[in-house]
């Protein structure tokens, strides 16, 4: 049963089984991961500050710890290599993460919620390790530590301790941009897929874009979604600011 359970993808056999998207096991892992944030985001708000702080920097130096045991493990069969390096976005968010939990920067807060929470959620969504079975480490911690960057920002808005500001956007995008570009010739140099900005992740819509617009014409349909996502994510905070701006002029 745990005979792979430390095995790289490329060390697992032809008929080792893993998952396919939205089959049973998946949708066991998201709906269960759902609950689980439910749960523990309602304990939360009950903490007192000085608790709300500490839980906060105790999940941030989980997450970054649990990575490096990842990282150990892979290194450990023979198989790390610079795809491994934290530079996916998901792995930037692990440091904005912990940024944020030792800084209190909205900065940082605002880059948990705009960038962070959405690219782990397609990833969750769009999982591209389904080559692993599910008594393998990499697949247990795939769902949980996107589920806990997820968590994160959550916690901020449940707790009230943060509030989402458009007027951060362009920093934001910014600053996402800056990285991206670095990112880009890095993986052209050494052949890797950082934010899949080179080539789409199986699975994902980035596949249809690819097919819509060829490689790199994808990215055009890539950064309109985002953009749209990220508009909608603000609005319902925005459309709130309206709202009670227009109550008070009426009284």
């Amino acid at each position: 049963m745990f005979e792979y359970f430390f095995y790289h993808y490329s060390m697992l056999p032809e008929n080792s089984v893993g998952f396919k998207l939205y089959d049973r096991l998946h949708l066991t892992w998201l709906v269960s991961l759902l609950i689980m944030i439910i749960l523990i985001s309602i304990s939360y708000r009950r903490l007192s500050t000085i608790n709300k702080d500490r839980f906060k920097k105790i999940t941030a130096v989980i997450m970054i710890g649990l990575e490096i045991i990842k990282d150990i493990i892979i290194a450990s069969s023979g198989n790390f290599g610079w795809g491994h390096l934290p530079l996916h976005l998901c792995g930037i968010s692990l440091f904005v993460i912990l940024f944020h939990a030792y800084s209190k920067k909205t900065f940082w807060a605002e880059m948990a919620y705009v960038i962070c929470l959405p690219g782990a959620l397609a990833a969750l969504l769009f999982a591209d390790w389904t080559v692993y079975p599910l008594m393998n480490f990499m697949h247990i911690h795939s769902f949980i530590i996107h589920a806990m960057i997820i968590l994160y920002p959550i916690l901020l808005l449940v707790g009230r301790e943060y509030r989402p500001n458009y007027r951060y956007l362009f920093r934001v995008l910014g600053f996402v941009s800056l990285l991206a570009l670095p990112i880009y010739v890095f993986n052209k140099i050494f052949d890797t897929n950082f934010f899949f900005i080179n080539w789409p992740s199986l699975g994902s819509p980035l596949v249809l874009f690819e097919k819509w617009m060829g490689n790199p014409g994808y990215l055009i349909p890539l950064a309109i979604l985002l953009f749209v996502v990220v508009m909608l994510m603000y609005m319902p905070f925005y459309l709130k600011d309206k709202i009670l701006d227009y109550k008070v002029k009426e009284n």
